[in-house]
């Protein structure tokens, strides 16, 4: 009898539920970075990326260190935790 090693299940789930996560955050990014009427270039400059990276971001294949996350906020006009509202997949407590 082959047993599956403990934690794989909740690995595979977490796994989905940050790109999940990743791609809604790419999702605002690019949303407010049309609204300010900016290119990826612009932003790039502005955050202190590459405009590959900004690229990346927004189809949801890059995770952000905190501190990217704070610089690509101000250079969004926005604070960081509004990059971070309306999480996919957010369970609220009973």
């Amino acid at each position: 009898m082959t047993s599956e090693p403990e934690g794989d299940e909740d690995t595979d789930l977490s796994q989905t539920d940050e790109q999940v996560w990743l791609v809604a955050l790419g999702q605002r990014i690019r949303t407010r970075r049309r609204a300010l009427n900016l290119t990826q270039a612009d932003l790039a400059r502005r955050a202190r990326f590459d405009r590959s990276g900004i690229a990346e971001l927004e189809e949801g294949g890059r995770n952000l260190r905190l501190s990217s996350l704070r610089r690509l906020a101000e250079a969004l006009k926005m604070h960081p935790a509004d990059l971070l509202e309306d999480r996919p997949g957010r369970r609220k407590s009973n």
